[in-house]
């Protein structure tokens, strides 16, 4: 469905709405799982604006997957970007390289009073930033924000533990995670690595984990512990979950303290 210049787009399962700016149109992504606006006027049409936003947020991590995940469309690459804080939220700007050159990308989000977010991104030609600046604040500007719908999901997996057990591109290394997921919101996670030579390494960690919407209503898995922040799309199908690529089995009752 595409949307008019001035109509409100409004999300029940994250708590926020939006309306459409003079000039432009804009419709749903399935593939970047994002709101994408885009000028009218074919001459500026290279300018494009993509809306993320989710139910519940660590603002800075959030800022961050979302820039990870608009340049993983593989038509961008960016230069490494360095989020600053600011007064409302996270700001930051790069340059974006593609088969049809470089581009400037700028990034706002902003968090709101249900703890839910909302990531803005502006992409357009290098020499004239400021009207990236004016489109994404003009978006902001017109955000409302709501109580989110709760995710009805949590309880299939609430208070179970699940594990994994496969082959680590990353590390070259066989990988076996435990994870429980706690009914008091926390979660243990236990990743133990094996190398070709037999050796074996533990890692253990800690956080709270949430289930989490994004604009349709389609479910997320936040792990935010201390020394790690995970978050990604999740299935739940019978008695496993597939979470970032890996399908993890149902083990057994979470053992929490």
């Amino acid at each position: 469905k595409l949307y008019k210049a001035g109509t409100i787009v409004s999300s029940e399962a994250v708590g926020i709405s939006f309306t459409i700016p003079e000039g432009f149109s804009g419709k749903y992504d399935t593939g970047s799982r994002s709101f994408v606006i885009q000028r009218k006027d074919k001459k500026r049409q290279r300018e494009l604006f993509s809306i993320y936003a989710f139910s519940q947020v660590d603002l800075k991590q959030i800022t961050n997957y979302t820039a990870q995940s608009f340049a993983s469309s593989g038509r961008y690459k960016l230069m490494p970007p360095k989020s600053q804080k600011t007064a409302k939220g996270y700001r930051f700007q790069t340059s974006a390289i593609s088969r049809d050159g470089s581009f400037k990308l700028i990034c706002e989000s902003r968090k709101g009073n249900h703890g839910n977010g909302i990531v803005v991104f502006g992409l357009g030609n290098e020499d004239n930033p400021a009207s990236l600046d004016q489109t994404v604040n003009d978006i902001l500007k017109t955000i409302k924000w709501s109580k989110p719908i709760i995710n009805s999901s949590k309880n299939d997996i609430n208070g179970k533990c699940f594990s994994y057990s496969g082959f680590s591109k990353q590390t070259s290394r066989k990988e076996d995670i435990k994870v429980d997921l706690c009914n008091t919101g926390k979660f243990n996670l236990i990743v133990t690595t094996n190398n070709t030579r037999g050796s074996k390494a533990e890692e253990v960690l800690d956080g709270q984990w949430e289930l989490v919407n994004d604009l349709e209503g389609d479910t997320y898995l936040m792990l935010n512990g201390r020394n790690k922040f995970e978050f990604g799309p999740l299935e739940i199908k019978d008695k496993k979950i597939v979470f970032n690529g890996k399908t993890y089995r149902y083990k057994d009752v979470a053992l929490c303290n």
